[in-house]
């Protein structure tokens, strides 16, 4: 809980938590900001928070893993440090960055995932050289 209101009175005091996860799987932000000590709470559903898609490769640039997240760093961090080592992307060395691309909401994002998925090699090799003809690691364009 925020504490001291007199401290908001000249600025607006900013605060989230989450709630549990609804029955459909989806969880909820609560916003509460604090402006000349009035409580404003606005809920905010994760789906509404915008998404990334992208696609790693090996060094070789052999096989390739297209995912999609709502925090691109964080995510690729988890594929370097292989945070789950049972999984595609730790069982074939699958860390370098090669393509993205970012969408205001993540059921747009989640659609474009499903829609590269099922194309042919050949189309999203295609993508990837369009933004990244070099197949340079991108992860330091990236912002934290």
């Amino acid at each position: 809980m925020i504490q001291n209101l007199s401290t908001a009175s000249k600025k607006e005091t900013l605060r989230r938590s989450f709630l549990s996860s609804q029955s459909d799987g989806r969880k909820w932000g609560v916003w509460h900001s604090i402006m000349d000590g009035f409580r404003k709470t606005t809920y905010i559903s994760s789906m509404q928070r915008g998404g990334w898609v992208y696609i790693i490769t090996n060094k070789y640039n052999t096989t390739l893993y297209i995912g999609v997240t709502s925090d691109l760093y964080s995510r690729i961090v988890q594929h370097r440090n292989k945070h789950y080592p049972n999984s595609f992307s730790a069982k074939y060395n699958l860390s370098k960055l090669v393509y993205y691309e970012n969408f205001s909401r993540i059921e747009e994002a989640i659609a474009r995932e499903k829609q590269i998925k099922g194309w042919l090699r050949i189309k999203k090799v295609a993508i990837i050289e369009h933004q990244n003809p070099e197949w340079n690691d991108l992860f330091d364009q990236i912002e934290q």
